[in-house]
């Protein structure tokens, strides 16, 4: 699928950026990031923001707690 595509390029591109860092990130993300991106209606476009927002948000929080390894396994609000 297309979509599936555009994430993980996504995704790996967030990992580089952070390659200094070990980043796992669990293969949900992927079907969360397409229901939050409203892909359907939407397209891809919010994907890129949504990784910003949410991932990198989650990366940066672990770097501030000094985490070597980071471990995302969902960005739903708990």
């Amino acid at each position: 699928q297309d979509i599936t595509k555009i994430i993980n390029n996504n995704l790996n591109k967030l990992k580089n950026k952070y390659n200094e860092l070990e980043i796992n990130i669990s293969k949900n993300i992927v079907n969360e990031l397409i229901d939050e991106s409203e892909y359907p209606t939407y397209g891809a476009r919010k994907i890129e923001k949504i990784i910003k927002n949410k991932l990198e948000n989650i990366i940066i929080d672990q770097i501030l707690e000094n985490k070597e390894t980071i471990n995302i396994d969902s960005i739903l609000s708990k």
